[in-house]
């Protein structure tokens, strides 16, 4: 089973990331990607699509990736 990761990572199960803002999610094989939420979906960045995996782990972004 995948670890969780430092730096302020929190886990799905335990609490969601805000509706409509960009954060930055990672899934059990450890690959990151910023996503969206809306409702139970994650979305792209540009709102074309939502992806088809269940994120694990999220994080705010800092001022560094904005």
């Amino acid at each position: 089973m995948f670890e969780q990761p430092s730096r302020d990572w929190t886990k799905i199960s335990s609490s969601l990331p805000p509706e409509e803002t960009l954060v930055e999610t990672m899934n059990s094989e450890g690959n990151v990607s910023l996503l969206r939420r809306r409702g139970c979906l994650f979305f792209l960045p540009d709102d074309s699509m939502y992806v088809y995996y269940d994120p694990i782990f999220w994080r705010m972004l800092g001022d560094e990736d904005v």
